[in-house]
């Protein structure tokens, strides 16, 4: 997710920031030559602005009491991700507040950073994107565990897109098509979970990445590199594909909803100093769930959208209301329940790619939703 520059879609994600890996994916016919001729286009992007990253404080103590007798509660992410969004709605609704926890925000300058911070219990909350390094730090992370979802793409949600050059439109009009091309993804390219989602999709066409020119090139600059024709397609995620739509000269062939629908893209983590406060956790996870709720309540159901978008306007690099109402927003499921299959079947693709261990402990290791249930216990029935 750090990858997207200031918008990372992890998903890594979509942060989502979600995304991207740590451990250099072996990508098939792999150059350079359009991160060498994207030039910035000045129609695209002019709306977000690079978010400001600080380091994880070394001296942070976890769970600590604040003013007012509330709960310090550290939370890091890798970027200013829209995926963000039921954290950013719960706080701006006073839903942590209410639940006693005051969120002090840590943003981490690299992936390798989220597993020294979870292990030593330097943060309490840690976004992770379905990728190598989402697998790796869980491993090493010494009794963390993944607790929600932080993006998914389930119908309507398909927060990144294949995109193709508007002038080679009718003649790229599916995956059976992408043989030669230069194609655009987010580095390190297939060890992503949007490599994994494009891998499935170009399956449909019997064509596979090795038939694709892949071009590791981070999402803001893809854009640019459509238009001067160094790319002919991208996997690009939002707000950069509805941009390079608008622009004029990038078509949208299908969204990750498509390609594969509900995919797990990218969830938060807890450290094992945080699960052992049960209390403050579990308070910690109601308020966020009731945070996604408002947000899914504003994007499916034009609930208080105005609201929610002013919320997410504010904290994230996306200030253009007007761009919120046509991008595709980030799913996130209304009680916080991850895909376990999904997480599953993508650490076999990375296995396969040699980008994780063979011997990489199964996700039910690192998996704990008793939280994410309790939450949604305590607050009902999403309807």
């Amino acid at each position: 997710m750090h990858a997207w520059s200031f918008l990372a879609l992890a998903v890594s994600a979509l942060a989502l920031a979600a995304c991207g890996g740590s451990t250099p994916a072996a990508t098939p016919a792999t150059s350079t030559a359009a991160a060498a001729s994207a030039k910035p286009a000045a129609s695209v992007a002019a709306s977000a602005s690079p978010a400001a990253s600080a380091p994880a404080s070394a001296s942070a103590k976890p769970a600590a009491s604040g003013a007012g007798g509330l709960v310090t509660v550290k939370v890091g992410n890798s970027s200013a991700s829209p995926t963000n969004g039921g954290e950013y709605v719960a706080n701006g609704l006073g839903f942590f507040e209410k639940q006693g926890i005051k969120i002090e925000h840590v943003t981490f300058n690299a992936a390798s950073a989220v597993a020294p911070a979870l292990a030593t219990g330097e943060v309490d909350v840690a976004d992770v994107g379905v990728n190598p390094a989402m697998f790796n730090t869980m491993a090493a992370a010494l009794g963390a565990k993944v607790v929600a979802d932080k993006g998914y793409a389930p119908p309507g949600f398909g927060s990144a897109s294949v995109l193709v050059r508007k002038d080679l439109a009718d003649k790229v009009k599916g995956p059976a098509d992408f043989k030669g091309l230069n194609m655009g993804m987010t580095p390190p390219g297939l060890g992503t979970s949007a490599g994994y989602a494009l891998t499935q999709w170009l399956a449909i066409g019997n064509v596979t990445p090795n038939d694709v020119h892949i071009q590791p090139l981070a999402f803001p600059e893809q854009p640019a590199a459509l238009s001067n024709k160094a790319l002919d397609a991208a996997m690009t995620a939002e707000p950069f594909a509805t941009q390079a739509i608008n622009a004029g000269f990038a078509v949208r062939l299908t969204t990750w909803d498509k390609m594969v629908p509900n995919q797990q893209i990218a969830g938060y983590a807890y450290s094992a100093k945080f699960i052992q406060n049960r209390d403050a956790a579990t308070k910690w996870m109601t308020a966020y769930v009731q945070g996604i709720r408002a947000y899914d309540d504003a994007f499916l159901k034009n609930k208080d959208k105005d609201q929610i978008i002013e919320i997410m306007a504010k904290e994230t690099p996306i200030k253009d209301v007007k761009l919120w109402g046509q991008m595709i927003p980030a799913g996130l499921n209304p009680n916080g329940k991850l895909n376990v299959k999904s997480i599953e079947e993508q650490e076999e693709f990375f296995k396969k790619l040699n980008l994780i261990a063979a011997t990489t402990p199964a996700p039910s290791t690192f998996i704990d939703e008793s939280f994410s249930e309790a939450a949604a216990r305590q607050l009902g029935p999403y309807s």
